[in-house]
């Protein structure tokens, strides 16, 4: 899944969970098996580093780094309880792939600079004729 495509599927997550007004401000790269979301938010540039994992027809993410400018913090030490309130916003984002014949489910991901590379199985699939 190239990296445009996650990208989109991402800002359609985040119209998705009600954060429409950042979808368009946020730039997606990937490396290292963690996906960056990048906001410029007036100023300063607000980034989350989030991990995706696979879970049945969709991919979720768990938030593992909040970034505001130059500083990169867990986002449970975020004070005043603000760190709660973004892991229970991003807490349920997902991309589900619902493009995948039935009985196909994914079973492993691996991020690359390209973008998303996914593994599937799947029993009794019906492939329709063209």
């Amino acid at each position: 899944m190239p990296t445009a495509t996650l990208q989109e599927l991402l800002e359609r997550g985040l119209v998705e969970q009600g954060l429409g007004d950042l979808a368009p401000s946020v730039t997606i790269s990937s490396s290292t098996g963690i996906v960056s979301l990048d906001a410029d938010v007036r100023l300063t540039v607000l980034g989350l580093d989030l991990a995706p994992v696979t879970s049945g027809r969709a991919i979720t993410f768990e938030v593992v780094a909040a970034r505001f400018g130059d500083a990169t913090i867990a986002p449970e030490d975020i004070p005043l309880g603000l760190g709660d309130e973004l892991l229970a916003q991003i807490g349920d984002l997902s991309i589900d792939l619902d493009a995948l014949p039935q009985g196909v489910e994914l079973t492993g991901l691996t991020m690359n600079d390209d973008g998303a590379l996914v593994q599937l199985s799947g029993e009794n699939v019906e492939i329709p004729q063209q």
